[in-house]
């Protein structure tokens, strides 16, 4: 019997085309009408998989890094508890440890923002006002970085690690501190609005506050440099966060640019619709809603 895909090719062709071509042609003739076969093919949908669940627990902070995912809770917003925990276990699978247990409500406020890097576990303490690193091995004893004012308190969202500084968000600013708690905390970003996210790509910081995205270059001799770049504005009931980079692909008349995804949530009475968004931006697609303040270089 003939292959399935010689059985779609009609009889008649075959027998009055094939004797006349020469072998590297009858290939040719072949090789087509099965390649032609495999892209009609029917697509599949992907096999449904359960997700593996790796913790069950109260989790209220967690991070990922070097191997490893840590989670904690804490006692911030409760009422008579004064206890905190921070666990953690290989990320490949392994045994789950317990690394720190406070029962004390004078210290409980803790693990807040946190971020694994190469040399430890960093987090804020709200209890003791500082940034703290908790080295990844024996005997796990928090070392102080960096003491912060009440407006300095990050917002619970992660740190991000950049070229050895930390930044994080606050009420209404963008902070940086170098890692090893040397020099002073510098102001990034000064936004006068709830901030709600933040992202660092390159020479570029964008972040969402209750107004809209927008974007500043760090790539000055005194922070906070001059200038911000407006991607969307927001009315009174929308707000957006979950900020994603992604630069574009090969060459062409976009190339270079890049994209900038997010999460849009626009309540109206009791409900509330949510959208992922993006805008692409490129030396030909100028995508800010409003002419910058100063001078502004797109991330490479």
């Amino acid at each position: 019997m003939l292959p399935k895909f010689l059985r779609l090719i009609p009889w008649s062709i075959l027998r009055s085309t094939a004797w006349r071509l020469k072998p590297l042609g009858v290939m040719a003739l072949l090789i087509g009408a099965l390649l032609s076969t495999a892209t009609s093919l029917p697509l599949h949908a992907a096999t449904d998989e359960i997700p593996v669940t790796i913790v069950t627990d109260n989790v209220e902070q967690w991070s990922v890094g070097a191997g490893l995912l840590y989670w904690s809770n804490n006692c911030s917003g409760d009422e008579f508890n004064p206890f905190a925990v921070l666990k953690r276990k290989p990320t490949g699978g392994g045994i789950e440890r317990t690394i720190e247990s406070i029962n004390d409500g004078n210290l409980c406020q803790n693990y807040i923002s946190q971020l694994v890097s190469g040399d430890g576990l960093y987090y804020f303490s709200q209890s003791q006002s500082r940034i703290e690193r908790m080295p990844l091995g024996e005997p796990y004893t928090p070392v102080a970085v960096k003491n912060l004012t009440a407006a300095q308190y990050p917002n619970s969202r992660p740190f991000i690690e950049v070229n050895g500084y930390l930044y994080w968000a606050s009420y209404d600013k963008i902070h940086r501190t170098l890692k090893d708690g040397t020099g002073d905390i510098e102001t990034v970003a000064e936004t006068n609005v709830a901030l709600s996210d933040i992202l660092l790509v390159g020479n570029t910081i964008f972040w969402s506050d209750s107004v809209g995205i927008f974007a500043a270059s760090i790539n000055c001799e005194s922070l906070p440099c001059s200038g911000r770049t407006m991607y969307t504005d927001f009315t009174a009931n929308v707000t957006g966060y979950g900020l994603v980079y992604q630069p574009n692909s090969g060459g062409g008349p976009l190339g270079g640019g890049f994209r900038l995804y997010w999460v849009q949530s626009e309540s109206s009475g009791a409900d509330v619709v949510y959208t992922i968004r993006y805008r692409s931006c490129s030396a030909i697609a100028i995508c800010f809603t409003l002419p910058p303040e100063g001078q502004l270089n797109p991330p490479p």
